[in-house]
């Protein structure tokens, strides 16, 4: 007799005993609730002042307002107050379809091409406050404020800080961002484009991905040469100092990249000696290019533009450090194991599997029961396989 459980497993009784399959999934931990302070943007505000807290129930990626536990907020310009909170009747968030983005450190309205595909707010029986996708201009953001019927503010067009955030935009910051691991990189050396010089050292950054800045970078080393001049510096030594552009740089936990663009000298990065530094920037000659140059003693060792070459290549970019140790990636799937009862203690048993009937194969050693029942110590992928036959036959 088959026992159909499934669209992707089938299990067969062998003629001494029948078996089950039983598919167990750990329940996921409980996530701790999380409180987000609601970003303040008064520039944008009409003159208003903005606070409140936002609780949700600690899910992270995308959450809806079903996630929501509670949340109040105050705005004031001095003159006129307006405040909701979710404990008064009729107060309910509201979210469009796409819901907006939770980490540990903050809620954030998700960028977009389409405008107003994503969108958030916090409604009393009189009052809101909402961020929406822009409705001027795709990519960009809108707040707004209504009390009793009428548009306290709406300002569209937002891409201004504190609440630029990569990808997004932040409308609540928990103020706990969870702490990061100093990450080491080693300088990618190119010495096809540096003028027969060897380029080596490392840049320890505080662990932040994402778009980084000179404050970023705790500490660094080089040391350049051809065999006959050598040149170095680190960040121990007297004004001694890295330096950035204002776009600063993108950090990966696997290199440092300078980003790619279409306009020359966008961005750039320098670790500067008291007498010697190295720097990459945006090519001088050819936009999205990148230039590598090395200055020592006031004179330059190697200018080199219009750099496309590996190992400098990375999507969107120029890398220019390493971090050599990429963050493994951990992945929960399905599976299932089989068990057993009604078994005769004392005989032997093998247990078989097979995709399609026609060739049976052991899995794992032949075993003797020492009681009626018994369970698999092995696990079977479901997403890896269309389907599966298990059976259990008497051994000798």
């Amino acid at each position: 007799m088959n026992y159909n459980l499934s669209d992707r497993f089938v299990l067969i009784a062998a003629t001494c005993s029948a078996i089950a399959l039983v598919s167990t999934m750990t329940p996921p931990a409980a996530n701790a609730a999380i409180i987000y302070r609601i970003v303040n943007n008064p520039a944008v505000q009409n003159g208003y002042t903005l606070s409140g807290t936002i609780t949700t129930d600690g899910k992270t990626g995308t959450i809806y307002a079903s996630n929501v536990l509670a949340w109040s907020f105050l705005e004031s310009n001095g003159v006129n107050t307006y405040s909701a909170n979710s404990s008064q009747p009729g107060s309910t968030p509201g979210m469009y379809a796409g819901g907006i983005v939770a980490t540990s450190d903050y809620l954030a309205l998700p960028s977009s091409t389409v405008s107003d595909t994503y969108g958030f707010w916090l409604a009393g029986a009189t009052t809101l406050v909402q961020w929406t996708g822009s409705t001027l201009q795709d990519g960009a953001f809108g707040s707004a404020s209504r009390a009793n019927g009428s548009w306290i503010w709406w300002h569209d067009y937002i891409t201004t800080t504190p609440h630029d955030v990569p990808g997004g935009w932040a409308i609540a910051d928990s103020g706990t961002p969870v702490s990061k691991a100093p990450t080491i990189y080693r300088i990618v050396n190119n010495p096809a484009v540096q003028n027969g010089y060897t380029l080596s050292g490392t840049i320890t950054t505080d662990g932040k991905t994402g778009t980084i800045y000179a404050s970023n970078v705790l500490a660094w080393s080089f040391l350049e040469s051809n065999g006959v001049n050598t040149y170095s510096a680190n960040s121990s030594q007297p004004g001694s100092t890295p330096g950035m552009y204002a776009g600063g740089i993108v950090a990966t936990s696997d290199y440092l990249a300078l980003p790619s663009s279409t306009v020359s000298d966008t961005y750039g990065f320098w670790l500067a000696g008291a007498t010697t530094l190295v720097q990459w920037t945006g090519s001088t000659l050819q936009d999205g290019a990148f230039g590598s140059a090395s200055r020592a003693n006031g004179s330059w060792i190697w200018w080199h533009d219009l750099i496309t070459t590996t190992p400098h290549d990375v999507p969107g970019g120029w890398a220019i450090a390493d971090s050599g140790t990429p963050v493994p990636i951990l992945n929960l799937r399905k599976a299932v194991y089989v068990d057993s009862s009604n078994l005769k203690i004392g005989a032997n048993y093998q247990l078989q599997v097979s995709t399609g009937l026609n060739t049976w194969t052991n899995s794992g050693t032949a075993f003797t029961a020492t009681n009626s029942t018994w369970r698999s110590t092995n696990y079977w992928d479901v997403d890896g396989w269309s389907q599966l036959f298990f059976r259990l036959q008497v051994a000798p």
